[in-house]
């Protein structure tokens, strides 16, 4: 199963934002599409391609920045992924003719990787690219993969080490747009969803939703989650617990499991939402949660510094 970055803390990212609509920052989009270029060139295409999905995110929609995510997550080992993005930038306008080497501004080892790459696209059926057996096991929503990758992009983005104050500042309002824009799209899907036995979709929808701001986003996100357990997907009970704790602190009642953390306004410091005393490590234990004395080192270790 694959990462999966979810904030914790309620105050650090307040629910006000999500009303926020911002304007693309082009500014902004020249520096990570440098950078991510950057990345590219020095190999490190991990970090180039949540780069790129970052610029997607933001609002440059164009071909050539759909194949350039392409190219890097190919190079990085996730062709499945990278076709799904090759594909777009076909359906965008990308002509396999031209140097994307010379048009993305990439060192000139790209030209024949670009040449390599694009005979092997080419090969691929466009229409295959949406069918489940592109996926990986457990996932049949092409279309939810890929939100829930731009969903996870933008949070390790936020996460890397060197992220000026003030850049940061600028990502978490775009996230919070993002996130808007992105349960609007899974509420769409929501009646297919409570019906599919793809536990990956379910897991992917539940983190999704969780990162909404109403009771009825996270009690939806706990329902997705709890289906998917009880399909036999363990990989999803801290899913579960995560989204019926924040269910219960967004309605002012302590959490059951100690998966919610936020920001005391008088130390400044990352703290526990009141938890119910009632609950058992043991308890925790079943649900893949750490015991209360651990419930923090999480939470402390991404946000403490």
């Amino acid at each position: 199963m694959r990462k999966m970055f979810s904030f914790v803390a309620i105050i650090l990212f307040p629910f006000s934002l999500y009303a926020q609509v911002h304007a693309v920052d082009s500014t902004m989009l020249k520096s990570l599409e440098l950078r991510a270029k950057n990345f590219a060139n020095s190999g490190n295409y991990d970090s180039a391609a949540v780069l790129a999905k970052q610029i997607i995110g933001m609002g440059a929609r164009d071909s050539s920045i759909y194949y350039m995510t392409a190219l890097v997550l190919t190079l990085d080992g996730k062709k499945d992924e990278g076709k799904l993005y090759y594909d777009t930038a076909l359906a965008k306008g990308y002509d396999p003719n031209t140097s994307a080497a010379i048009m993305l501004g990439l060192s000139q080892p790209f030209a024949k990787t670009r040449l390599n790459l694009d005979s092997a696209f080419a090969a691929i059926d466009a229409h295959a690219l949406r069918a489940s057996r592109h996926l990986p096991k457990g996932y049949k929503n092409a279309k939810l993969y890929r939100i829930y990758d731009d969903d996870q992009g933008e949070r390790k983005l936020l996460m890397q080490e060197g992220m000026q104050a003030s850049e940061s500042s600028g990502l978490i309002l775009k996230m919070a747009q993002h996130d808007a824009i992105r349960k609007k799209e899974l509420y769409a899907m929501l009646p297919e969803l409570k019906k599919t036995r793809a536990t990956g979709d379910l897991e992917e929808a539940g983190l999704i939703l969780q990162h909404g701001n109403d009771t009825a986003d996270y009690w939806n996100a706990h329902e997705l989650a709890m289906r998917a357990v009880h399909l036999g997907d363990t990989n999803a009970l801290w899913l579960a617990a995560a989204t019926l704790d924040r269910y219960l602190v967004k309605q002012g009642k302590p959490q059951r499991y100690g998966t919610q953390s936020t920001i005391d306004p008088k130390t400044g410091k990352i703290v526990l939402a009141p938890v119910d005393p009632t609950v058992t490590d043991a308890e925790r234990a079943k649900w893949h949660v750490p015991s209360l004395r651990d419930a923090l080192k999480l939470p402390t270790a991404a946000y403490g510094k």
